[in-house]
């Protein structure tokens, strides 16, 4: 049995366990760690050279375009560290033009609200867990 195309796991974060998912906001925001993600290899669009932090999450995108979609396990498979590049807010950008790219420029405008309030989610979730 081939079994499936894009498995998406558990990542352990700072602060707690990132659960993977698949709904309407898979096709503005990276719903699947990239730590946490597997493929087949024939099934694989490759990486597009010119995004530098936001590859993993076009890559992700046009797979769900194409229709093919990650089988959810429940089971922690990496860690990640917050604080890297990608908390930087000036890479956002890079968010919405793979939305734009795949998507079309009306749904670009979806990242753009949606990041200021995932932003301002996980500072209040970062205060809340050091009480």
């Amino acid at each position: 049995s081939e079994g499936p195309g894009w498995v998406s796991c558990q990542v352990r974060e700072d602060h707690g366990i990132f659960q993977p998912r698949l709904s309407w906001v898979s096709g503005y925001a990276n719903t699947n760690h990239h730590q946490g993600s597997f493929f087949r290899r024939e099934l694989h669009l490759g990486y597009k050279a010119g995004y530098r932090v936001y590859g993993d999450f076009e890559h992700h995108l046009r797979m769900l375009c194409a229709g093919i979609k990650p089988e959810l396990v429940y089971e922690v498979v990496a860690e990640h560290r917050g604080g890297g590049i990608s908390s930087d807010s000036r890479w956002n950008t890079e968010e919405a033009r793979a939305v734009e790219e795949n998507r079309g420029p009306l749904h670009a405008v979806v990242p753009k609200v949606m990041v200021p309030i995932r932003r301002w989610r996980a500072r209040l979730k970062g205060l809340l867990s050091r009480r």
